[in-house]
């Protein structure tokens, strides 16, 4: 492991109040969304009794502080449910970086690529790579400079990012990070980019196997 990989692995927090002050910071606005609709639902539920029922449970109503109450626990305990949640699954992943720290190690793999097919997201162009390895699997990338080109209202296709027919990709063996992925050798020819049509919940996972074949990509993502 050099120097650099390891202060990439480094960088990530490790300590448990690193990870609560992250997730508090994350969680605190939606919770002051929750907060909100609570207290929108309040009025419309109070106004609909006063109005159909002739009862009162408003806001200056005497039943204001219990419903204060536990409105403001429910809205509480929705959060601490959220951080408890992710405080656990990040403190086990958080566990495999310092196995990796202490271990030293890395490992690397190297993919013989032989085609690549992109597609294009339809709201800022940012272009997903499709990378056909000679055993005929599909590996993804995803060229996040296109996506800040079209943020900036820039044409993504200036990107410098150029597939070659030899990827090296430098992985944290327990936490699986990847901590550079390097192309060499002679670069692979680009045709247009496809239209991507599907929602982001189904595009495929980043720096990862794709499971479509490679035949199937464009019945996949762009019909």
């Amino acid at each position: 492991m050099t120097s650099s990989e390891r202060k990439q692995l480094e960088s990530i927090p490790e300590s448990i109040w690193q990870i609560l002050r992250e997730e508090v910071a994350l969680y605190f606005g939606p919770w002051v969304g929750v907060v909100l609709a609570f207290i929108f639902l309040w009025g419309l539920l109070s106004w609909i009794g006063r109005v159909l029922l002739d009862t009162k449970f408003g806001m200056d109503s005497n039943w204001a502080p219990t419903i204060w109450t536990w409105g403001i626990a429910f809205c509480t305990c929705w959060l601490a449910y959220y951080l408890i949640r992710e405080i656990y699954t990040k403190r086990n992943s958080y566990q495999s970086i310092a196995a990796d720290l202490q271990a030293n190690k890395v490992s690397v793999y190297q993919l013989e690529l032989i085609d690549v097919k992109r597609f294009q997201e339809p709201e800022h162009g940012g272009l997903i790579y499709f990378l056909l390895t000679d055993e005929h699997k599909v590996f993804v990338l995803f060229d996040y400079e296109s996506q800040d080109l079209g943020v900036d209202r820039l044409n993504p296709l200036n990107s410098a990012f150029q597939p070659c027919s030899r990827l090296t990709i430098v992985k944290a063996p327990v936490s699986e990070i990847t901590l550079s992925q390097q192309f060499s050798s002679s670069p692979l020819e680009l045709s247009p980019p496809g239209e991507l049509k599907v929602k982001p919940d189904l595009w495929p996972a980043f720096n990862e196997y794709c499971e479509i074949p490679w035949a199937e990509l464009e019945k996949t993502y762009a019909a």
